[in-house]
């Protein structure tokens, strides 16, 4: 039997892993009993639990990387050669070309994504800059906003 040993969603609304909208009464039942969720995964189709699977093993993956552990790329390198070991990076966390969409809103969270694994943060150039605030996170919005990778209606 396949588990989801905790509820993944911060509340009602589109559950991203039976990817359907779920009540409040869904919502406290999945986070709080593990036989609910069993349940539900049960009624899931293979393929659907294969996605599950898949994307769990991608969310993990994003949430142990630290860019802060793995060597700087060298600023001399052409930029083939760091398109490369960014692309390489993201394909170690599970994301590439087929399914970039699905983790990112639009092109500032490739744009975040992509700096953040050369160890480029938002706290990073806050504290070499010595500002409070760089603007990185409405840049980020703006971009999002105006190359979006789904359309409003695909949502």
């Amino acid at each position: 039997m396949n588990r989801l040993d905790k509820c993944k969603c911060e509340g009602a609304g589109f559950c991203s892993v039976y990817q359907k909208q779920v009540c409040q009464e869904v919502y406290d039942m999945c986070s709080s009993s593990q036989e609910y969720r069993d349940y539900f995964v049960s009624l899931m189709t293979e393929e659907e639990v294969k996605k599950m699977k898949e994307e769990e093993k991608i969310r993990q993956n994003m949430e142990n990387y630290d860019p802060e552990e793995k060597s700087p790329i060298d600023a001399t390198a052409s930029d083939n050669a760091i398109a490369n070991a960014v692309i390489g990076e993201m394909k170690q966390i599970g994301i590439d070309e087929k399914n970039v969409d699905k983790y990112s809103e639009g092109l500032g969270d490739t744009v975040s994504k992509i700096l953040s694994s050369l160890g480029v943060s938002e706290e990073r150039i806050e504290k070499l800059a010595g500002i409070g605030g760089c603007g990185c996170g409405s840049r980020k919005s703006f971009l999002n906003k105006i190359f979006p990778y789904k359309n409003k209606e695909d949502k």
